[in-house]
């Protein structure tokens, strides 16, 4: 990563706010400048995308003008553009979409061209390691600074076969890339630590935030939602909110949960969440108890009053 003595520095010394990171990245009047992100889908229930979305929105808010690329969007704002990369290949979920944005990155003609769509472009923030060779190119033949956000490496023993082939193939030609770049952001302090053991690089940590003005317990009310599920006022509500899947470890979540019923018996517990691996959801409403309830994908409007109707959040994710 090329960081100047300067910053690195500051940088190292601890956590850093998202907009404190990027006026020190780009000095001086922000509507001087244009600042791209590139993500392989800009979706609601996924959860790099809502990190992207609130960065556009801060970023607009800040001044700048903002562009989002990405195969495929369900999200619509108003204060700043999308712009969908042609594909003809389906959703994010069908196969085909999925390989095609796996070889992605060897579409060398394709990411020349979109590239050449970001040369007035000051700034490109990467999500995910599909777009990396279209803002490798945007820095090599216009200079825009490049920063890769680095949500998480999934540890080698939670991949699945598929995840396992990308990580030995594709994987390794798109990091030679992204160690070119300007900065690299990891999310905690752990994703920090495996980024330097798995990939030798080392990144700046600037943890995900949150939009205060929505999750704000005195403007909301979780009575709707313990109506809904049939929770008494006084029954203690323990909530989870993310995917699906094996790596966030809900069997576990529900196993502690048992026990915690056995010495409050009234307590339940909501699952928040979008079925990314469709056996493993269903066996675990088969095992369940009488006092979990599974909520599936909540849009994004309705999910602070499940933040109000709980007492605690709870979670065992593993990545």
């Amino acid at each position: 990563m090329n960081v100047p003595e300067c910053e690195s520095k500051l940088f190292f010394k601890g956590d850093f706010q998202f907009s404190e990171l990027i006026k020190m990245i780009l000095p001086g009047e922000a509507s001087l400048y244009t600042v791209a992100i590139l993500i392989s889908f800009f979706l609601k229930s996924e959860g790099a995308s809502r990190v992207a979305e609130l960065q556009a929105k801060e970023l607009t808010a800040m001044g700048y003008s903002v562009v989002v690329f990405t195969f495929e969007s369900d999200i619509h704002p108003t204060d700043f553009s999308v712009k969908i990369i042609e594909s003809c290949t389906g959703t994010s979920t069908s196969k085909l979409s999925i390989l095609y944005r796996a070889l992605f990155p060897f579409n060398l003609w394709k990411s020349i061209r979109l590239s050449s769509k970001l040369k007035t472009t000051n700034l490109i923030i990467v999500h995910q390691e599909t777009l990396v060779n279209v803002a490798y190119y945007a820095k090599l033949f216009h200079g825009s600074k490049i920063i890769y956000w680095h949500h998480h490496i999934t540890e080698s023993r939670l991949m699945t076969l598929r995840e396992r082939l990308y990580n030995l193939i594709i994987s390794p030609f798109n990091w030679r890339k992204i160690k070119t770049f300007n900065f690299i952001i990891s999310i905690s302090e752990h994703s920090k630590d495996m980024l330097r053991e798995e990939k030798g690089v080392e990144s700046i940590v600037v943890y995900d935030e949150i939009e205060y003005s929505r999750f704000n317990n005195n403007n909301l009310d979780g009575t709707y939602i313990r109506k809904k599920y049939n929770i008494e006022f006084d029954d203690p509500v323990i909530l989870f909110v993310g995917r699906i899947t094996p790596t966030k470890n809900i069997h576990f979540l529900i196993s502690a949960f048992r026990i915690v019923k056995m010495k409050i018996p009234n307590a339940k517990l909501i699952i928040v969440g979008r079925a990314y691996n469709k056996p493993y959801a269903e066996s675990l409403m088969r095992n369940c108890d009488p006092g979990v309830s599974f909520a599936g994908f909540v849009a994004d409007e309705e999910l602070p009053s499940y933040y109000a109707a709980c007492d605690v959040y709870a979670t065992c994710s593993l990545v």
